[in-house]
This record gives structure tokens, C-alpha cells and sequence, in this order.
């Protein structure tokens, strides 16, 4: 009896746009958080190359019309073999859109590609140049979004604005007591007066409009 050997099937190339399909999700969520209704979303590998130098850095390509679509462009990295870059956190970056990106040839590098007898160019940009916008655990199911409380509004009370009861009956005067000197430094906003507690009223005025 003749015996066969079991032969497994190769395992399928993930095509970018699968990539990309399967990564959007995760982040839709911190998207609709930022207000962004329709983001520039992609998966793209990050690869250590040599475009800008003999020494490798971390890179990453765009296409042209990426780079020209007048927003802001989102990525998630994967490496080679097809996985997250960062085994243990999904990061999510931005590239900040630049109407003038092809005058700067040093920070797009351009690098063509053949693929069918068909030449493309892709361009590469470090991946330092590239905003870290959020990163969360692959264990989760969606991004964590950090949401910050906004600060409390605090009242002024009177005695924040005029510490020690500034308007206390005890310390003050009725207008017919007012000197020729009391009503110069009123009018003019000057804590000059002989009275002690009109002048600091005169201050903590002058501190408060100027807040």
C-alpha cells in the first residue's frame, strides 16, 4: 500500500489594500474622536534603507497621489513578514500634508520601481518624519482614546478679588466723606489716597482688569 505525504498549501501573500482593509477598523473609533469623518488611512511597510545615506534608516514610501491628496495621511506599519512593525503595540502615525513636498526633494526621495515592464516612483521618507499620533496594545480590540478633562472654571468670590473684605461695612466711608484726593485717585485708577483701604481696593481693581 502505497503511502502519500501530506503537502500544505503555501501560504498567501497578503496584498497591501488587505492589509490596509484589516488595520482601518482598529482605529475608527480615535478617528471619529479627532473629528476626522473621512481620513487618508494605509498600511506601508517600514524597512531599513539606504535613500538618504550610507547608513540605514528606518523608511517609508508613499505614492504620489498620497502625498498629493491635500490632507493629512494616516499609517499603521507592518514589516516583512507581513506583521505589526512593533510586535507588541499598534502605533498609528500622520504625515502632515505639504502642498510642497516636491520641492523638497531631500525629505521625499524619490526611488523607481519595475514591475510588468512598467515603471513607477514611490518616495521615501524617514520614518522620524512622521508624527506619532497614537499607540496602543495589539491586545486590544479598538485604539485607546485619551480623552483629557477639561480644566474646572472656577467663580471669583469677592474675597478671592478683595482679600480681607474690602467691601466690609467697617472700612467703608460714606461718598460725602470723599477728599478733593480720594476722587483724583478714583477717577484716575491711582492708590494714592490717605485711605489705606481705598488704595488696596484701587490695587486688587487694577489686578483684576488686567487679568
Amino acid at each position: 500500500m502505497s503511502s502519500f505525504k501530506a503537502v500544505s498549501e503555501p501560504k498567501k501573500e497578503k496584498h497591501i489594500k488587505e492589509i490596509t482593509a484589516e488595520y482601518a477598523p482598529f482605529w475608527q473609533t480615535l478617528f471619529t474622536n479627532m473629528g476626522i469623518s473621512s481620513p487618508k488611512f494605509g498600511a506601508k511597510l517600514c524597512y531599513m534603507g539606504k535613500e538618504f545615506g550610507d547608513e540605514r534608516v528606518e523608511c517609508v514610501r508613499f505614492w504620489t497621489s498620497e502625498l498629493s491628496c491635500g490632507q493629512d495621511f494616516y499609517v499603521e506599519l507592518f514589516d516583512w513578514d507581513k506583521e505589526h512593525y512593533d510586535r507588541s503595540t499598534r502605533k498609528l502615525y500622520r504625515l502632515v500634508n505639504n502642498p510642497n513636498w516636491a520641492l523638497n526633494p531631500k525629505k521625499y526621495v524619490g526611488v523607481e520601481t519595475s514591475s510588468d515592464g512598467k515603471t513607477s516612483t514611490t518616495y521615501a521618507i524617514r520614518l522620524t518624519d512622521l508624527e506619532l499620533v497614537n499607540s496602543t496594545s495589539v491586545t486590544a480590540a479598538y485604539a485607546e482614546v485619551v480623552k483629557v478633562p477639561a480644566p474646572a472654571v472656577m467663580m471669583e468670590t469677592e474675597e478671592d478679588l478683595f482679600p480681607g473684605g474690602m467691601y466690609s461695612e467697617k472700612e467703608d466711608t460714606h461718598y460725602s466723606a470723599m477728599t478733593m484726593r480720594d476722587y483724583y485717585c478714583i477717577k484716575h485708577n491711582i492708590p494714592l489716597s490717605n485711605k489705606t483701604w481705598l488704595n488696596e481696593l484701587i490695587k486688587q481693581s487694577k489686578a483684576y482688569v488686567n487679568k
